[in-house]
């Protein structure tokens, strides 16, 4: 499907320079948005209220669990690595020392 979208331009701005830093065309970085927001399940304000038995989580297929995981992780695809040190116990509870 091809769909003509008249965008902001700070929207314009952000997916051009995702699309240099990926080194991939701007609407290859739109097309994987929408794949992703596609993936998951619109939720409705009334959904929103709904009891934690209607929670993604509880009702999700073991598939689509892994799909969700999956698209969280590509929202990191370009963060840096944290250093060894960040780990150290001096680092996790240095409010505690």
């Amino acid at each position: 499907m091809t769909l003509n979208v008249k965008l902001s331009p700070q929207a314009e701005t952000w997916i051009t320079g995702e699309a240099q830093r990926l080194g991939v065309p701007p609407a290859e970085v739109v097309r994987r948005l929408v794949d992703r927001q596609a993936a998951t399940p619109l939720v409705t304000p009334g959904a929103a209220r709904a009891s934690e038995t209607n929670h993604f989580y509880f009702t999700a297929s073991e598939a689509e669990f892994d799909r969700a995981l999956d698209s969280l992780a590509d929202l990191n695809e370009g963060a840096p690595a944290l250093p060894e040190e960040a780990f150290d116990r001096e680092c996790l509870y240095e409010d505690r020392l």
